[in-house]
């Protein structure tokens, strides 16, 4: 036994969900239409699909970083340059949305602001506008503040959200009868999105499967080939 043959993608929620459902990755002329065996989603995104296992394995807060004056409040964005994720992609983005739009009131029309730019990869493009001094804040998540070494602030109003991985019903047969499997995970920026290393990949791989059960010899994780992996990076 070689071990096992494992897809990687590391992809926003929004589109982890829609591989999910069936939707091809499309990347130049590149179209990869296998659908995930093992998804990663936030917990509250499941109930769109049909899983047959699932656990949640982390958890995480909202957070303010920024630069020059302190931003204590979610409020108190309105009248910065602020880069926001996109709540349509990005689950953080949904959580942020439902924070303003609750505490602070009118979403669209802040984002309507000539000043306020909706990201597509928050974790990427966040950082590098502080740094180039494009804006003056933006919205992250709690431990990508603590990582990058910005100021920050965590408002008292808040909310949290929880990672789960899942089981797609389709997958069982499919495991048992090859030790193989295609994942799509997205990291949601929990960790910094780089290509993992291998003993990141075997903790990973380790930690999904004994979340649903399944128990294989350790030779098995020994021997795992992870030169074999392919990854999809999401620049």
């Amino acid at each position: 036994m070689r071990g096992f043959t494992v897809y990687v993608e590391t992809i926003p929620p929004g589109l982890v969900l829609r591989r999910a459902l069936g939707e091809p990755l499309i990347i130049g002329d590149l179209v990869i239409d296998v659908r995930p065996d093992i998804v990663s989603l936030p917990s509250n995104m499941l109930s769109e699909l049909n899983v047959r296992d699932k656990f949640e394995y982390a958890e995480n807060d909202l957070a303010i970083v920024y630069v020059g004056e302190p931003v204590n409040d979610w409020c108190d964005l309105r009248n910065r340059r602020v880069a926001i994720p996109n709540p349509i992609t990005e689950g953080i983005g949904a959580l942020f949305r439902e924070l303003y739009s609750e505490y602070c009131g009118d979403y669209s029309e802040l984002v309507g602001r000539g000043f306020v730019y909706l990201t597509r990869i928050h974790h990427r493009e966040i950082p590098e506008l502080l740094r180039n001094g494009l804006i003056d804040a933006g919205v992250v998540w709690r431990t990508e503040a603590i990582y990058w070494g910005f100021k920050y602030t965590v408002p008292s109003r808040n909310r949290v959200s929880r990672l789960s991985f899942a089981l797609m019903p389709w997958q069982v047969m499919r495991l048992l009868r090859s030790l193989s499997y295609y994942a799509v995970i997205t990291l949601n920026n929990y960790t910094r999105s780089t290509v993992l290393g291998g003993s990141q990949i075997h903790n990973l791989i380790h930690k999904i499967l004994t979340g649903f059960n399944c128990y294989f010899p350790y030779q098995v994780f020994r021997e795992f080939p992870f030169h074999m992996f392919n990854y999809v990076h999401d620049e």
